[in-house]
This record gives C-alpha cells, sequence and structure tokens, in this order.
C-alpha cells in the first residue's frame, strides 16, 4: 500500500472510518466529512466526542455520543434531521440490515431503529452495560455485555432467545462465522459459541485481555490480545497455533483476500493466513489507532505522538515493481570465473500515478555484490541487474538460502488543512519490499578437508596441582589449505589447547596438545566424578567438529561431613549452615530424610515419578531405583545390576518423599553415626 491522502480531523479517535457515495465520514470528537480525493467538505460539531462509527445510508448519516445522544444527520443540508435522548454513553458499533439499524448504549439499552426518521421499532434492556453493538445472524442478534452474558435476540421485537453467562468480564467485538459466534473477553479468554442456542462449543486461555472483534481467514482464527499479540487459533477446537509479538496499536485487524492487515504502532503491517510476513507502511511520527478497508481503499485513524491530534490517511495499492524471476536457483564452482547471476526489474505500471520510481537492492550476505544498487524506473521500465558470487567466501561452500530485497520508493501526494496544526511531512519515502529468494550452491571440487580419527580424549588423573597433555593429530584430505580455529570448552576453565588457530597444507598432518590444569578443576568436597569438556575445532569451509574430554583430580575428593538432628530443618554440611524442608523424623526407628538432602549430601542427581513412584539416585558409577512403600531397591554399578533388600522403604508424609538415609548410605559407602541424647545423626562420606 501507498499513501493516497492525509487530513487532520481534530482530536484522537477508534472509530473505523466509513466511505457511502464518495464521501468519507470520521468521528471523533466531532462528524467530519471529505471527499473521496481527501479534500474536505462538511462538519457537524456535537457537545461531546462521537463514540461510534458513522452508519451511512442515501440520505442520513448516524451517530452515537458520549453523552447518550443518537444523531440522524441530512446528508445534503448538513444538520440533524432527527434526535434521540438514550440514558448511557453509546457503544461503539452500529449493526444495520434490511432498512434499519441497531444501536447499545452503557446503560444496557439496545435499540431498533429506522435510519432516516429515527422511528424507534424496539427498546430493550438488557442485564450489564454494553460496550460493542451487536451482529445480526439468520438466528437474530447476538450481543455480549460488560458482565460477561451473550444474548442471542429476536430481530423483529427484541425479546430473548437465549441468555449464556459465557465469560467472567466485559465481552470484546463479536464476529459471526458459519453459525458461530467468535469472541474474546478481559477474562483472558477466547470463546466459540452456537448462534441458534448460546451453547459453548470450546474456551482457551491467553496471556492477555482480549476487546477487538476476531476474524476469520482461510479457515483460521485470528485474534488481537492486550493491544500487542496476534494469536492465530483452529476455529474447530480452539488450538492455539502460532502467536506474533506486535508493537502497541488499538486498532482492530483487517481482512483482504488471504491478508490480515494491522496496526503495529506506527505502521500498517500485513501477515499471510500462513505467517508469512507481506509488507509495511510505515509513519514517521503517527501512531495507528484504526483501520477500514473500503473498495480499494484502506482508510487509517492516527493520532500524532504524545499530542491529543487526530488524523485520517488514505492508502491505496501499490504493488507495480515486478521482479523476474522470482526465485533464482544457480549452481557454481570455485574454478568458474567470476560467477553471477542476471534479475530483471520492472515497474508495471504506466498510468498518471507515480510514473517514476526510485528502486534500491540490497541483501545482508557479503558473498552477493550488486552492480547497481540504486536506479530508477519510468513507467513501462525494465533494469537488468547482475549480481556477483564470491565462492572463496568462508562457509559458503555447498547449499546457500539467502535473498535480495527489492525496495520501491515512491513519492506522494500529500494534503494536511491549512487552518489546523502541520506536521513533519512523513510522505519522504514509501517502502515497498518484495524479497526476491536466492537458492545458491556452492561446488568446490579442491576443498580443502579435515580428517581426523579422534572423537573422545581421556586425559586420565591429574593432581591437584598438576599439569599434564597428549597429542592428537588433525590431517587435511582437501586440495586446498585449511584453517583451524581450536577452542577449549570448559567449566572451571581447566582445559587448554597447544594452537588456537593452525593451517595445514593438502596432504599434511599437524600435531597440537590438549592439556588439563589440576588447580583449575576446583573440585568440592565429596566430588569424585569426571571434569567433561570439549575441544571445538571450526574450519575455513564452516565444518565445525567437537572432541569430547575428560579427567578426574587426585587428591580430591575430600570428605562430606553432615549433622542433622531430628526434627530440625538446619542441617550442617561441611562447617556450612543450610535448611531442608521439610525436617527429618524417626520412623520405626530409622531416620528418615527429604530427597534433596541426598542429592548435595552424595553429590547425586535424584529423580523422582511420580506415575511410579520411583526414586532414582545417579551417582558418578553407580544408578539406585527405590520404590515408595517397596524394601526392595535395584542396584547397577561397576558389579552389575542386582537387587538388594532394605528393612524400611521410602514413604510420602505430607504430599514429600522421604528416603531412609542408612539404607542409602550403605549403597553409596557412607558411615552413619547417631548420638541418641542430642537426636542428632552425623554422616561422613569419603568417596
Amino acid at each position: 500500500m501507498k499513501l493516497f491522502w492525509k487530513q487532520n480531523v481534530g482530536t484522537n479517535f477508534k472509530n473505523e472510518i466509513v466511505e457511502h457515495n464518495d464521501l468519507v465520514f470520521v468521528c471523533s470528537d466531532t462528524l467530519k466529512v471529505y471527499e473521496s480525493d481527501g479534500d474536505f467538505y462538511w462538519e457537524f460539531k456535537t457537545d461531546t466526542p462521537v463514540t461510534t462509527t458513522a452508519f451511512a445510508t442515501d440520505n442520513t448519516v448516524i451517530i452515537g455520543c458520549e453523552d447518550g445522544r443518537i444523531i440522524g444527520v441530512d446528508i445534503s443540508t448538513h444538520l440533524a434531521s432527527w434526535e434521540i435522548e438514550s440514558n448511557g454513553k453509546i457503544a461503539q458499533g452500529i449493526c444495520g440490515a434490511d432498512d434499519y439499524c441497531y444501536i447499545a448504549n452503557s446503560a444496557g439499552t439496545l435499540l431498533k431503529l429506522v435510519p432516516d426518521t429515527g422511528k424507534k421499532v424496539f427498546q430493550t434492556m438488557l442485564d450489564a452495560p454494553l460496550s460493542f453493538g451487536p451482529v445480526l445472524s439468520e438466528h437474530g442478534l447476538i450481543i455480549g455485555d460488560d458482565d460477561g452474558n451473550l444474548y442471542g435476540l429476536n430481530s423483529e421485537d427484541g425479546s430473548s432467545r437465549w441468555k449464556s453467562p459465557i465469560a467472567g468480564s466485559r465481552i470484546g467485538g463479536i464476529l459471526l462465522h458459519e453459525n458461530k459466534v467468535f469472541f474474546g473477553s478481559y477474562d483472558n479468554k477466547v470463546y466459540c459459541v452456537e448462534t441458534e442456542n448460546g451453547e459453548k462449543l470450546w474456551e482457551t486461555r491467553v496471556n492477555g485481555w482480549i476487546e477487538k472483534t476476531p476474524v476469520v481467514v482461510r479457515d483460521k482464527l485470528f485474534v488481537k490480545i492486550r493491544e500487542t499479540m496476534l494469536t492465530s487459533f483452529n476455529p474447530e477446537t480452539g488450538e492455539n497455533l502460532w502467536s506474533k509479538e506486535t508493537q502497541p496499536s488499538s486498532s482492530e485487524l483487517l481482512v483482504c483476500d488471504d491478508i490480515i492487515y494491522f496496526g503495529d504502532n506506527r505502521r500498517l503491517s500485513s501477515i499471510s493466513s500462513s505467517y508469512i510476513i507481506q509488507q509495511y507502511f510505515e509513519f514517521s511520527e503517527e501512531q495507528i489507532t484504526s483501520i477500514s478497508l473500503i473498495g480499494n481503499k484502506i482508510y487509517l485513524g492516527l493520532s500524532v505522538g504524545f499530542s491529543d491530534i487526530g488524523r485520517i490517511a488514505c492508502m491505496i495499492p501499490d504493488g507495480s515493481i515486478r521482479v523476474n524471476p522470482q526465485v533464482v536457483e544457480e549452481t557454481v564452482s570455485t574454478t568458474d570465473e567470476n560467477p553471477e547471476i542476471t534479475i530483471t526489474v520492472t515497474n508495471t505500471k504506466d498510468d498518471i500515478w507515480d510514473r517514476k520510481v526510485e528502486i534500491g537492492l540490497l541483501t545482508e550476505q557479503k558473498w552477493l555484490t550488486i552492480d547497481k544498487p540504486t536506479f530508477t524506473l519510468e513507467g513501462g521500465q525494465s533494469q537488468t541487474i547482475k549480481i556477483s558470487i564470491n565462492p572463496f567466501f568462508p562457509g559458503i561452500v555447498g547449499k546457500n538460502n539467502a535473498k535480495i530485497s527489492i525496495i520501491q520508493v515512491s513519492k506522494k501526494p500529500r494534503h494536511i488543512r491549512p487552518e489546523d496544526e502541520t506536521s513533519i511531512d512523513d510522505n519522504k519515502a514509501n517502502e515497498y519490499v518484495i524479497e526476491l529468494p536466492l537458492v545458491i550452491t556452492i561446488d568446490d571440487p579442491i576443498a580443502p578437508k579435515l580428517c581426523m580419527d579422534i572423537n573422545d580424549v581421556d586425559l586420565g588423573y591429574v593432581s591437584t596441582y598438576g599439569y599434564q597433555r597428549i597429542p592428537i593429530q588433525l590431517s587435511n584430505c582437501g586440495g586446498r589449505t585449511l584453517e583451524l580455529t581450536l577452542t577449549p570448552i570448559a567449566y572451571p576453565r581447566w582445559l587448554t589447547v597447544s594452537h588456537s588457530k593452525i593451517s595445514i597444507e593438502p596432504g599434511e598432518t599437524a600435531k597440537v596438545y590438549i592439556g588439563v590444569t589440576g588447580s583449575k578443576t576446583e573440585p568440592e568436597a565429596g566430588y569424585k566424578c569426571d571434569f567433561q569438556g570439549a575441544l571445538k575445532v571450526e574450519t575455513n569451509t564452516g565444518e565445525v567438529n567437537t572432541i569430547l574430554c575428560k579427567t578426574r583430580c587426585l587428591g580430591i575428593p575430600l570428605p562430606t561431613t553432615i549433622s542433622l538432628k531430628i526434627g530440625s530443618a538446619d542441617v550442617i554440611m561441611n562447617s556450612v549452615s543450610k535448611t531442608f524442608e521439610p525436617p527429618s523424623y524417626i520412623n520405626d526407628g530409622r531416620t528418615m530424610v527429604p530427597l534433596r538432602l541426598i542429592a548435595e549430601a552424595f553429590f547425586t542427581s535424584v529423580d523422582w515419578d511420580g506415575n511410579t513412584k520411583t526414586i532414582t539416585i545417579r551417582g558418578c558409577d553407580t544408578v539406585v531405583n527405590f520404590k515408595v512403600g517397596d524394601v526392595s531397591v535395584h542396584l547397577l554399578d561397576e558389579n552389575g545390576e542386582q537387587t538388594i533388600q532394605i528393612d524400611t522403604p521410602p514413604e510420602i508424609k505430607d504430599g514429600r518423599t522421604f528416603i531412609p538415609i542408612r539404607a542409602v548410605s550403605d549403597i553409596l559407602g557412607g558411615n552413619i553415626s547417631w548420638d541418641g541424647p542430642t537426636k542428632t545423626v552425623g554422616i561422613v562420606y569419603n568417596p
């Protein structure tokens, strides 16, 4: 889309814009009317702001105000032809069908009127305030109130067909689709309801309130959550399909063919039903507050920064630029001389609008060079572009998915009423972007190639203050120089490598040393497992290999000492006080402790399977399986698998799992002591 015209309209507004018989009706602080080319025509002033979207017939335009007045304005005389007082703020939307219109207000009143005369056909009182107008289905009127009730009413006389207390809070705009209504609520849920009887078909919780009307495109439901999230659902089941974060905007969603347009702060963005970003138009200083589609035009309500100035913008289709081919698939070799591809860009529009356009091409890929990054096209003109490929750029040998962005810059006409406050001219450029996909395969018959026959390295044992290293060999099996970057990865940083960068000529082998520094392993008391690390090997062809490394530190581990008092959550572990809730207790003469204490005391990992009520304790070389209520224990260690019996099984107390400390200590190799007078258990674990 490109900007056709723009006008000041007074204050900010969120109502949709209406075009009827080549007149454009805008409701903000007053009713303002423009000609379809953007020229101001006339204005009808009201005492309070207009809260509805205008409803226009050939003779009359109807508006509703904040003070509860409903006014019919004669389009030919620009004067009020009738006026009705209601007792509440008029709801945002006016529903019209079969020469009638339906209007709701914050007092819970729903009215059916004859537009040209204002004659009341019926007036119905509902149970709560109404913030949105009704929708008309084949079964009658559907409307939701601010207490979360959904109503099915007879459209002839307003009588009730059904009432459903569906939502827990205010209901937002309602979408009618295939005898179902879809809507969101301030209770953070999306709903689907049958129109005939009000039966709820499904509901789905989301992460924010919903005010705006959903839309359906290609059997997908789209909902705007808060003002910052666009979410897609399966309309049959309510399943969440995907979500997209957007910038804040109070505008509704707009559908044109298979494309959804939405306000994205200062951008008019669009997205396809399959979640493919199409295009956008960005304003320099205004935020989008409403979106309306009329014919081949999109009308936007705009607010100017943090001021109270409101504007209207008219957008029209652009899309005059085409590129051929639409997808580039090419294979080149490193032995080719100056490989390149060509594309053709054409300005297909040749009429009175924007004959001359400026074109810019750009790419994020540094291995592509565009010979004409900017140029100008007259209407009907074409330009052939050469795109050069650097096949020696690091890491691109093989298949590469890239893209070229073709950007059309068009100047626009501009209309701002001279008596209103002027603004910065944001018609500097309307960027219409075409993304050209490139699939470039680079074939290198003499590429360098890393050959190594080692995937892991055991550095063995190292003393606390010692250092040792072992050599590994890396070879180049390719036809060009192999560049390697070697990066040791370990925490703490105990792993080293003798060379961080090396070059290997074709057919040659290089030796590097992997080392371990004992003092940097920093083992804790009780730790007896391997220290795990890796050496990352990156090549100039983009290949990445990993050599796993491990070591153990002699002189460590130190013993772990634990002192715990029965009934107390405080535990002394290696002279450090820790808290384990709930506290330990004695059951049938055996001390029961919480699972988390086992993990820290014996340097193990502890897993709990709630379905089978099984506890799995994993040490360096040992796996032990306990089961709640069972005295049989399954043990897997260096001696193989076996089943042993314990005298007290694990149990669940107050929703927590406890395990006998003596049984665990005996299996993992700890020593238990008991001080009867103080009811204190001592544990020494010496790995």
